[in-house]
């Protein structure tokens, strides 16, 4: 990714890596905290957000119940600037994630408070809660894989689809949406 061979990559926190996307370099010590501290103010669900989740169908396909998802984190609080749009959605697209799977598996009670602070995929795994798990290993898998998917540079139906949205000068959340859309599809690789 911006030059840097995955093997360099992979075992780095997925925040410095978003960070490089953005900046076009990693960063220093510094601006990794810095950065990591402003996303975990980003991370923050609208009001309204469980309501919509709960009003879905259980076995809805998953994609469908991102797209909505990702639609009313939109509806809720877009900023319009796809700069800040990007980094609210990177902040909050873990909880996102977390609820949806929360609902859909009908455990909804005792979900545990949501600590950004703790990081993008840790959060992820605190608000998911699983039982049996062994959540460091977890946790540890999810960063690759995370790190792993994080460069589409436009060769999947996905990311073209996305970008094909954005071109109409659509907003950051339709665009999204837009590609989330195109994974739906048994053929979408």
């Amino acid at each position: 990714y911006i030059g840097y061979p995955i093997d360099q990559l992979a075992e780095l926190r997925p925040e410095d890596v978003v960070y490089l996307l953005h900046h076009k370099a990693l960063p220093s010590s510094e601006e990794s905290a810095a950065f990591r501290h402003d996303l975990s103010q980003r991370a923050k669900v609208p009001n309204g957000l469980m309501d919509v989740l709960r009003s879905l169908p259980k076995d809805g396909h998953p994609m469908d119940w991102l797209s909505v998802g990702l639609h009313t984190l939109g509806m809720l609080g877009k900023t319009n600037d796809w700069k800040e749009d990007s980094l609210n959605l990177i902040a909050r697209m873990p909880i996102l994630m977390a609820l949806m799977f929360r609902v859909r598996d009908r455990r909804e009670e005792g979900i545990p408070e949501s600590k950004p602070e703790l990081g993008l995929v840790e959060n992820f795994v605190n608000i998911l809660d699983l039982p049996d798990i062994d959540t460091e290993k977890m946790i540890k898998v999810l960063k690759v894989f995370l790190v792993l998917h994080m460069d589409h540079g436009g060769g999947n139906l996905s990311t073209f689809i996305g970008k094909g949205t954005a071109s109409g000068h659509a907003d950051l959340y339709s665009s999204m949406v837009s590609a989330m859309n195109a994974l739906s599809g048994p053929l979408h690789g």
